[in-house]
């Protein structure tokens, strides 16, 4: 239920005119719209993402095959524990792949939280080198005195990857994507809540 109220004047005397509006529909519709933005991201993201899976998968066959001979040969041979590391530090990157992966494709109401934007958008962009490829240079411009923004981080990233992947395709698969941060202070009387915001 939304509710609109405005001062009026009634036969001189100042009063408040209410207005109720059911707007569970027009929720429904937008959370349809979120769910349908949120799977085209996911196979954009998965597009880019397959290719760095199919390397992980390579790199364990080969180290493995390594491994297996190097404790054939020598079982106390301390290279095979050095591959033994370095093949836990690719397992972990494909796990955080993974659960990229996963946060994407929750079903999820909008939960806005306090986030260090600065922090998601250098996160974001690894992400965005893998879907975009080598050919779409990133640049930030980033604003380190930029506190916490109130915002719905799966959404942010939903809506940064769609911009990004339609900036792509308008620059013909080459180019420079740009993103910049900033604050800016708005002083309008009908701004949200009618108090005074900051906005990135």
């Amino acid at each position: 239920m939304a509710v609109w109220v405005v001062e009026v004047n009634w036969d001189g005397t100042p009063a408040l005119l209410a207005s109720l509006r059911d707007v569970s529909s027009q929720r429904a519709q937008e959370e349809r719209r979120r769910q349908s933005q949120k799977l085209e991201a996911i196979g954009r993201l998965a597009a880019g993402i397959v290719h760095d899976i199919n390397n992980l998968i390579a790199a364990f066959d080969s180290g493995l095959r390594l491994l297996q001979k190097q404790l054939a040969e020598n079982p106390g041979d301390p290279k095979s524990a050095i591959l033994i590391d370095e093949l836990l530090k690719r397992t972990q990157n494909g796990g955080a792949l993974t659960q990229q992966l996963l946060a994407f494709s929750r079903r999820q109401s909008l939960t806005p939280e306090g986030i260090d934007l600065n922090g998601r958008i250098e996160q974001l962009s690894m992400l965005l080198e893998r879907t975009l490829g080598s050919a779409i240079k990133i640049e930030r411009n980033l604003d380190a005195a930029l506190g916490p923004v109130l915002i719905d981080p799966n959404q942010l990233d939903v809506a940064m990857l769609n911009l990004a992947v339609n900036a792509k395709d308008a620059m013909a698969g080459v180019g420079t994507l740009r993103s910049r941060l900033a604050m800016s202070l708005t002083t309008s009387t009908t701004c949200i809540h009618w108090r005074v915001r900051a906005f990135v």
